[in-house]
């Protein structure tokens, strides 16, 4: 598995948070990544692939949670989970642009960053989603 850092290691099991998850977000993997020193966190769509075989770092794709248009001024259920999160854990969830359209912004987290206390404020966030719908 390739870790944030970008080291190889060796087998990496599924954290144990993940299983409460997996029912509603699918793992992606990050394929490459953009090196932009100053967003660290920030990402392209076409960096990530479904799963399957390919080599790269796994995340949960947060997309059906949290898509949203940048330039749309008035908030939505997913504008709200997305601000919500990203105030709650900063440094946790990678921002990823342009999966619709250039101003489409949604997040994915690394599976080396899921821990008990992010996958609560997905779960708080989809539960807030689902009572929106």
């Amino acid at each position: 598995m390739l870790d944030d850092d970008g080291t190889l290691t060796g087998d990496y099991p599924m954290p144990a948070a993940y299983w409460r998850l997996a029912e509603h977000y699918p793992i992606v993997v990050r394929i490459r990544a953009a090196r932009i020193p100053t967003a660290p966190r920030l990402a392209f769509a076409g960096e990530f692939q479904a799963l399957s075989d390919i080599f790269g770092q796994r995340h949960l794709d947060l997309w059906w949670l949290t898509h949203h248009d940048a330039y749309l001024p008035e908030p939505t259920p997913r504008r709200d989970a997305f601000d919500t999160l990203t105030a709650a854990l900063p440094e946790t969830f990678v921002t990823v642009v342009g999966s619709c359209h250039p101003c489409c912004l949604f997040l994915t987290v690394p599976l080396s960053a899921l821990t008990e206390q992010v996958a609560d404020a997905i779960l708080a966030a989809h539960a807030g989603r689902q009572s929106d719908a």
